[in-house]
């Protein structure tokens, strides 16, 4: 099957391509608008279009245009008492069986080039990477 939601941590435009081979049409794209140094990140937004080619990259820019942004750390700083609450709810759902994580696979960080590639070839689920 195909995903219904996508979730970016990393901002890799590149990957647009392989993220709508793997969406369902109906599926969600949510950008969390992080980066790794702490900075802000700034979202491509229209500017898209002028990244993306014609047709070679039909499928990035679709991608693009059913994204939806979310700045996760702006999120936290505002809404500490939402955050705590959810997380409380997500762990007693976990806790109890109503949630599973869907795990693909487990590998250490010198398998993950080769992994990612199963999962992009139509795998489903997160891949966990151990040191």
């Amino acid at each position: 099957g195909k995903m219904d939601l996508i979730i970016d941590t990393v901002g890799d435009y590149d990957s647009y391509i392989s993220f709508y081979d793997v969406m369902a049409s109906s599926g969600r794209f949510v950008r969390m608008n992080t980066t790794s140094c702490g900075e802000k990140f700034v979202p491509m937004g229209e500017q898209a279009e002028d990244f993306f080619s014609v047709w070679e990259d039909f499928k990035g820019s679709s991608v693009n245009r059913m994204a939806v942004d979310y700045d996760i750390f702006d999120s936290f700083h505002k809404e500490k008492e939402v955050f705590k609450n959810d997380l409380v709810y997500l762990h007693s759902l976990f806790k109890y069986g109503r949630i599973l994580p869907n795990v693909f696979s487990r590998v250490s960080l010198d398998k993950l080039e080769e992994e990612w590639g199963k999962v992009m070839g139509g795998g489903t689920g997160v891949v966990v990477v151990s040191p």
